[in-house]
C-alpha cells in the first residue's frame, strides 16, 4: 500500500539513457565526474550506488 504514495524510483535504463543523451563526456577528465550532474537531475529517484556502477561500466566501454 505504502508503494503507491512513494515515487517512482529511476531504472537503470533511464538513468543511462538520460546520460547517453544529456551529458557531455568531453567536459571531464573521467565518467565518474559527471556524477554530480546525474545526481542533480534524477535527486532522490536515483540510488548513488547504481548511477556509479553505469558510470563506471560506461568507462569501460
Amino acid at each position: 500500500m505504502l508503494n503507491l504514495y512513494l515515487p517512482k524510483m529511476a531504472t537503470s535504463e533511464d538513468i543511462e539513457a538520460w546520460i547517453l543523451d544529456d551529458v557531455d563526456f568531453s567536459e571531464f577528465k573521467s565518467p565518474m565526474q559527471a556524477m554530480g550532474n546525474v545526481m542533480k537531475h534524477f535527486g532522490k529517484l536515483a540510488d548513488g550506488n547504481q548511477v556509479k556502477a553505469i558510470l563506471q561500466k560506461m568507462r569501460c566501454s
